[in-house]
């Protein structure tokens, strides 16, 4: 992990660091007071990947048209061929700009809520807000899946208070999945905000929660 900036009197930050599968991240957290805050989590890649895909796709879509009409216009075959071609790549192309994730954010308000919030490469957002009165807790969860132990933020809500069988996970950042050092200032910088938890450098014993579950992480 390379932190790049961070500010003492606040909790923003700036720093690289890598996913579950070794990929690079930038995490970034902007606050101008105590009241609230905005972070960030996205590929440090992603401008280039927004411009190669669509270059290969159209390249792939020519090169497919060229091979068709050479072939046999009047083939059954090769219509068909190219009539599969076309509708697998259409079918990348959706998944590409409605499916694949190119940052999520977190914004915390004091004594309003979190908003979360996923965008798209077609430039989709969709929208999650929690309200401050439902947030039992914000933990760095332990997950166990196929092949290692990972770990993310969620928050703990519940739906009424003083409920303890209402408690759910509202998983954060599971797009990309930062690792554990890259989780702690995202942890820190929402309890701050949350239950006023200031300048706690050790994990607090009763936010730690390790539930463990079975599961698959691609």
């Amino acid at each position: 992990m390379v932190l790049h900036s961070r500010s003492m009197k606040s909790r923003s930050f700036h720093l690289e660091s890598e996913n579950i599968r070794g990929e690079l991240l930038i995490l970034k957290c902007r606050s101008s007071n105590s009241l609230s805050c905005e972070i960030e989590v996205y590929p440090r890649s992603t401008r280039k990947s927004v411009f190669l895909v669509p270059l290969s796709f159209l390249v792939v879509v020519g090169a497919t048209f060229v091979t068709w009409w050479i072939s046999d216009v009047q083939s059954t075959s090769s219509t068909w061929l190219f009539a599969s071609c076309l509708l697998g790549l259409i079918i990348l192309w959706i998944k590409y700009n409605y499916f694949d994730v190119i940052k999520e954010s977190v914004t915390v308000v004091k004594n309003i809520g979190i908003q979360i919030k996923t965008t798209y490469k077609s430039g989709k957002q969709a929208l999650k807000f929690v309200d401050h009165k439902s947030v039992a807790d914000i933990i760095i969860n332990e997950a166990i899946t196929m092949h290692k132990v990972i770990f993310y933020v969620a928050i703990l809500t519940r739906n009424s208070e003083n409920t303890k069988k209402d408690l759910k996970l509202v998983p954060l950042f599971t797009s990309f999945y930062p690792r554990l050092e890259g989780l702690k200032p995202i942890y820190h910088s929402i309890r701050d905000i949350i239950f006023n938890d200031h300048d706690q450098e050790e994990w607090p014993g009763h936010s730690l929660i390790g539930l463990k579950h079975s599961g698959k992480v691609s």
